[in-house]
C-alpha cells in the first residue's frame, strides 16, 4: 500500500541525490499522467526551474527505470509550468537510505486527507491545525523554518490540510548531512480523537559542490551505461545470427542426407552429385531423353470433341482414359463403341445446353445422375475365398483403365459404362471361367478376351456381332496409349535431382555465410570492441561504488550566526517571487 505524504517543491539537481539514493521517481507536467525518472531524465531537469516532489511511501512502490523524451509528452500550456516528481519510498527500507534534501526547501501540498491502514478516508469533519516542526537526535542543532520560526501551522478542515509555502530560512543552521525528521502534528478541537503525528525523516544537505560532482558522475554513468547497452545489443545481435546460420547449416545437411537414399533408390549415383554443375548436366540430359520419348508416336484417340474446356464439362468418353495393350485397347474400345463419343459433364444444366446447341445428335452423360455400384469381386471369389481355380487371369475391365485426369468422377462413370465386364486371355478360358461361375449357381457379366471375342452376359458368342475388328478399321475411335513407364521414372528422377541440386545450392549458400560471419566475429575490429565492452563495464562498476560511497561524509556542524550575503545581490528565492 501507498501512502500520500504531499509534493515537495525542490531545485532539479536535488532529484538526481534523491534518485541515486534509492527514492523511486516520477514525473509530471500539468495535468499529465505521472511517468518514470530516469538519469537522462535528471540531466535534462538540471536546467530547468525547481520542480515539485509528490512523496509517497509504502511497501509496493514501483520502481522506476524508464526514460521518455519531456518535450513530446508535455501539454504547452500555463498548467505546464511545473514538473511533478512522484518519490516512492518501501515502508521497509532502512533508516541508512533515509534521504538527504537540500536547503532551502519549500513544501507545498495539495489537500492532505487523513487516511487509515486500508487507504480509506478517515478523520472526515475533524477540525483543527496541523502544526509542522523539525526533530533531531540528542543536542543537534535543528534547522529553522523561514520567518527564523522553529514551528509553522496551518488549518484543518473536514480532516482536510492545505499546505503552503512551507520552507526552511535560507542559510538555515543545521548539521550537513545529519538526519532531522519533520514532523505533522494534528491538534484536533474534537478532544474525543486522537491523531499520531505523521513523521517524514530526511537529511540536510547544502553542499552545492557535493550535488555537482553527484551529477557529474550520474552524466558519465549515463554515457556508460548507453555505450556499454549499445555494445551488448551489438553481440548480442551477432550471437543471435550465428545460432540461426548455425540452424540453417544442418537444415541444409538434413535435406541433403535425406535425398541421398532416395535418389539411389531411383537408380542414381550419388558419387557423381558432387557438384552443382554436374547435377545440372545430369538433369540437361534427363529432360532430352524426356523429350525424345514424348516424341514417339503412340496410340491416340482422334474423336473431335470441341466441348472440352467448357464449364462444368470432362470431355468425351474416349478421352478420358487411357489403356497400354493395344490388343486390350482393340476390344474394350470396340465393347464400348457405342459410347466413346458420349460428353460427360458435372451438371444436368451442362448436359442439357449441349442436347440444345446440337439440336439432340449430341449424347451427353451428366454426373450428378449417375449412380456407382458397389465394388464387388470377381464373380469366383465369395465370402474372400475363390469358388474355383480360374485360367486365363480374368480381371475387371474398369481395373485396367487408367484416367489421367478427374480420377473420381471417371471412375464413377466407368463403372456405369462398362458395369462389371471382365476381361481375360482367350475364348477357352472365356468359357471355362463362365462355366464355373454359372455351377456355382452366380451370374457371369460380359467377358472380353484380349484376342478380341465377346461372351454376352446371357452366353451368347460368336459371329461378327461379337468379334472386335482391327484396330484400324475403328478409325480413331480408340482409346489413347498412356507415355512409357520409362517417362515416369525419368520424370520422377528429375524432380529428385532438382530438389537436391536446390538443397545442395542452399547449403553452400548457408555454410559460405556463416563461415564469413564466423571471421568477422574473430576480427581484430570485434576484438576491440569486446576489450572496449570489457574497459567500460569496470569503469562503470567503478563508478557506481563511487556514487554508492559519496553521500557518506562526516558531518559538519553549521553556526546559528547567519552568513553575510552581498545585499546588492538579490537571493533566488527573491528574484522567483519578484517574477
Amino acid at each position: 500500500m501507498l501512502e500520500e505524504i504531499g509534493f515537495v517543491h525542490i531545485s532539479a539537481s536535488m532529484c538526481a541525490i534523491l534518485w541515486h539514493q534509492g527514492f523511486f521517481l516520477s514525473l509530471k507536467k500539468g495535468k499529465c499522467p505521472r511517468m518514470p525518472l530516469s538519469e537522462t531524465c535528471l540531466s535534462l531537469l538540471l536546467t530547468s526551474d525547481p520542480v515539485e516532489l509528490f512523496l509517497l511511501t509504502g511497501s509496493d512502490a514501483p520502481h522506476a527505470d524508464v526514460s521518455f523524451p519531456l518535450e513530446s509528452q508535455m501539454p504547452q500550456s500555463e498548467e505546464s509550468s511545473k514538473y511533478f516528481i512522484h518519490i516512492c519510498i518501501p515502508k521497509d527500507a532502512p533508516e541508512k537510505k533515509i534521504h538527504r534534501i537540500a536547503v532551502p526547501i519549500l513544501f507545498w501540498c495539495e489537500p492532505h486527507l487523513y487516511m487509515d491502514q486500508y487507504s480509506n478516508p478517515a478523520g472526515e469533519g475533524l477540525d483543527g491545525k496541523v502544526i509542522v516542526t523539525i526533530k533531531g537526535t540528542a543536542d543537534m542543532v535543528l534547522p529553522l523554518f523561514e520567518n527564523d520560526v522553529k514551528s509553522v501551522s496551518y488549518s484543518l478542515s473536514k480532516g482536510e490540510a492545505l499546505i503552503t509555502d512551507l520552507a526552511l530560512l535560507e542559510n538555515s543552521p543545521g548539521v550537513d548531512g545529519a538526519e532531522y525528521i519533520l514532523q505533522f502534528n494534528p491538534e484536533i478541537r474534537q478532544t474525543s480523537v486522537s491523531i499520531a503525528p505523521y513523521i517524514l525523516p530526511f537529511r540536510f544537505c547544502n553542499d552545492s559542490e557535493h550535488q555537482k560532482v553527484i551529477m557529474g558522475l550520474s552524466k558519465k554513468k549515463d554515457r556508460l551505461s548507453q555505450t556499454i547497452l549499445m555494445y551488448q545489443e551489438i553481440f548480442e545481435a551477432n550471437k543471435q545470427l550465428k545460432s540461426e546460420l548455425e540452424c540453417q547449416v544442418r537444415d541444409a545437411n538434413h535435406k541433403l542426407n535425406e535425398l541421398q537414399p532416395e535418389l539411389m533408390k531411383c537408380g542414381l549415383d550419388v558419387s557423381e552429385l558432387t557438384a552443382v554443375s554436374a547435377i545440372d548436366k545430369i538433369i540437361k540430359n534427363k529432360k532430352a531423353v524426356l523429350s525424345r520419348i514424348e516424341g514417339l508416336p503412340r496410340r491416340k484417340c482422334s474423336i473431335p470433341d470441341p466441348f472440352k474446356g467448357s464449364p462444368n464439362v470432362l470431355g468425351k468418353v474416349g478421352h478420358l482414359a487411357l489403356l497400354e495393350d493395344d490388343d486390350t485397347a482393340r476390344v474394350i474400345s470396340w465393347h464400348m463403341l457405342g459410347d466413346m463419343d458420349c460428353v460427360v459433364t458435372e451438371t444436368t444444366s451442362a448436359a442439357k445446353k449441349i442436347y440444345d446447341d446440337t439440336q439432340g445428335r449430341q449424347q451427353v452423360l451428366p454426373l450428378e445422375t449417375v449412380w456407382r455400384p458397389n465394388e464387388r469381386p470377381l464373380p469366383h471369389i465369395r465370402n474372400g475365398s475363390a469358388l474355383f481355380r480360374p485360367v486365363g487371369n480374368p480381371v475387371f475391365v474398369k481395373d485396367m483403365l487408367i484416367f489421367p485426369e478427374h480420377v473420381d468422377s471417371c471412375n464413377k462413370v466407368f463403372a456405369t459404362l462398362v458395369g462389371d465386364t471382365i476381361l481375360i486371355d482367350d475364348l477357352d478360358s472365356a468359357n471355362n471361367y463362365r462355366r464355373g461361375v454359372v455351377q456355382n449357381k452366380m451370374q457371369c457379366p460380359t467377358l472380353l478376351t484380349r484376342q478380341g471375342e465377346r461372351i454376352r452376359s446371357n452366353g451368347k458368342f460368336g459371329g461378327v456381332q461379337n468379334k472386335a475388328p482391327s484396330i484400324e478399321k475403328l478409325r480413331g475411335q480408340v482409346f489413347g496409349a498412356p507415355l512409357p513407364k520409362e517417362h515416369k521414372h525419368i520424370h520422377h528422377q528429375i524432380e529428385l535431382l532438382q530438389q537436391y541440386l536446390v538443397a545442395m545450392q542452399k547449403a553452400s549458400d548457408v555454410r559460405s555465410e556463416y563461415s564469413s560471419h564466423v571471421q568477422y566475429l574473430q576480427s581484430p575490429d570485434m576484438k576491440k570492441k569486446q576489450q572496449d565492452l570489457q574497459q567500460q563495464e569496470e569503469e562503470l562498476r567503478e563508478l557506481e561504488n563511487s556514487l554508492a560511497t559519496t553521500p557518506t561524509r562526516a558531518y559538519v556542524k553549521r553556526s546559528f550566526e547567519p552568513e553575510p550575503c552581498d545585499l546588492s545581490v538579490p537571493s533566488k528565492r527573491s528574484r522567483r517571487k519578484k517574477s
